[in-house]
């Protein structure tokens, strides 16, 4: 009886719970969630805080589109769920990204009609949005070489970043192996919880900036003052960076050499001189750095931290672990391996992705 009507036609694809009332949505996630943890560790657990998010739509800061010919034009696509084969056209774009997001990404597909350019020339389109400072940087993926990027670039006046970059058509990812064209910045800047951020077009970033406020905040009053951090899984240097002013030094370690280098950037833009990052495989991280950390600050990917570091962790023993996950699954079998040696003190639920079925999730553990 509380179904409502989805706001777009594909909305299965993108954010298949539009159709409940948000406050439903988030009862329903967060309790999924909570089963989640219950099941691993075998014990009732509970939320101390959920966080709701303000903004329901327009809120992601990357989108990434597919292409696809419909009645003898381009259109902006979405692979089709459980069937990566399929894809559905979209003409509006998607209610997710931003109206300015979704306004230049239809520009750019018009000038891909104008110059009868062919779709099976196309990869992809990423679109990066900076929420505080409004700018959008665009990347289109193409297959080919050969492909007119300097005439795109020519026809896009009213688009102001924009990278024609040729990705190997055999890899499905939109890996980035040659820019054949440029305009502006291939760069970005966000304001967030007293930090001002700079990130590739490349680089992961949250995808919402208002829920990464919170969680920034709450990440800083759950960091004891005066220690020694480790950031593992660091990115650009997001958390690291924002408990920094209150630690004695943070070591962020990440995979990524690009993000590194953004890091240790994004430390001198904040005047922090107490961080520095390495590009390291966390997995593979010496245990003599990893002992060296009396507060452990983790952000895997979805995958989580895998039994290997979760192990390591274990011998290593910080006095705190702060653990921020996109995936309550993975993290609920990391904390079934970290519970022998640690108590888990909180569990805070955040809405990063409203209409979705994705939670995030905060996880305090002591020794």
């Amino acid at each position: 009886p509380l179904r409502k009507r989805p706001l777009e036609k594909h909305f299965l694809i993108c954010s298949p719970l539009q159709i409940l009332p948000y406050s439903l949505q988030v009862k329903i996630k967060s309790k999924l969630a909570l089963k989640t943890f219950e099941t691993a560790l075998k014990r009732k657990a509970q939320f101390e805080k959920i966080f709701q998010a303000k903004r329901k739509t327009g809120y992601r800061t990357k989108m990434e589109f597919s292409f696809t010919l419909s009645k003898g034009k381009i259109y902006l696509a979405f692979h089709k769920r459980y069937s990566p084969k399929e894809k559905v056209h979209l003409e509006k774009g998607c209610k997710l990204a931003s109206s300015k997001a979704n306004q230049e990404a239809l520009k750019l597909v018009q000038i891909l009609n104008q110059l009868q350019v062919k779709v099976e020339t196309l990869k992809s389109l990423i679109i990066r949005e900076s929420k505080s400072l409004d700018f959008r940087v665009l990347a289109l993926f193409v297959k080919d070489e050969n492909f007119p990027a300097e005439k795109v670039i020519q026809e896009a006046k009213e688009i102001k970043n924009l990278l024609i970059i040729f990705s190997d058509p055999k890899s499905p990812a939109s890996k980035v192996d040659k820019i054949l064209a440029q305009k502006g910045k291939d760069h970005l800047i966000e304001k967030v919880s007293n930090l001002t951020l700079k990130y590739s077009f490349k680089s992961f970033f949250q995808n919402n900036v208002e829920m990464l406020n919170k969680a920034l905040n709450l990440i800083f009053k759950e960091t004891p003052s005066n220690k020694k951090v480790l950031d593992l899984f660091c990115g650009v240097g997001t958390l690291g960076l924002k408990v920094a002013k209150k630690s004695k030094e943070v070591i962020g370690i990440e995979i990524d050499e690009g993000a590194v280098k953004l890091a240790q950037e994004n430390a001198k833009i904040n005047k922090i001189e107490n961080f520095k990052a390495f590009p390291q495989r966390a997995e593979k991280l010496n245990p003599k750095i990893l002992k060296q950390g009396e507060v452990l600050i983790l952000d895997p990917p979805r995958a989580g931290l895998q039994r290997k570091l979760a192990l390591k962790i274990l011998k290593a023993l910080p006095s705190k672990i702060i653990y921020l996950s996109c995936n309550p699954k993975t993290q609920a079998e990391d904390l079934k391996i970290l519970s022998s040696k640690y108590k888990i003190k909180k569990l805070y639920y955040f809405d990063f992705y409203p209409q979705t079925p994705h939670s995030e999730t905060l996880a305090i553990l002591e020794r």
